[in-house]
């Protein structure tokens, strides 16, 4: 289980590799991860959300299907993105239920 808010430790970072990380309970908030491949990581119960002075990017990245059970909310862009379902995600088909 990750202890630490990831936002905190992981902001604006650039094709970094998550395969096969355990994310389980994490909570991500105001992070920029383009291109991160999460291929193979457990990610149930991760919470996302956005601050007003940092949106959530997740810009060109690798979902793996350990991302189903996650929780988001504020502003998400998945541009590019490879969602767990096969598509690749944009403003008008995000890889997740965003609630504002």
């Amino acid at each position: 289980m990750f202890e630490a808010d990831v936002g905190e430790l992981v902001r604006n970072v650039a094709d970094a590799t998550f395969r096969g990380a355990t994310l389980d309970g994490a909570h991500i908030e105001g992070v920029w991860l383009g291109g991160a491949d999460f291929t193979g990581a457990s990610a149930d119960g991760v919470e996302v959300t956005a601050n007003p002075l940092f949106l959530n990017r997740f810009i060109d990245v690798i979902f793996g299907n350990g991302w189903t059970s996650t929780t988001w909310s504020g502003t998400v862009d998945f541009d590019g993105a490879a969602c767990p379902d096969g598509s690749t995600g944009s403003d008008s088909n995000p890889c997740f239920t965003v609630v504002p």
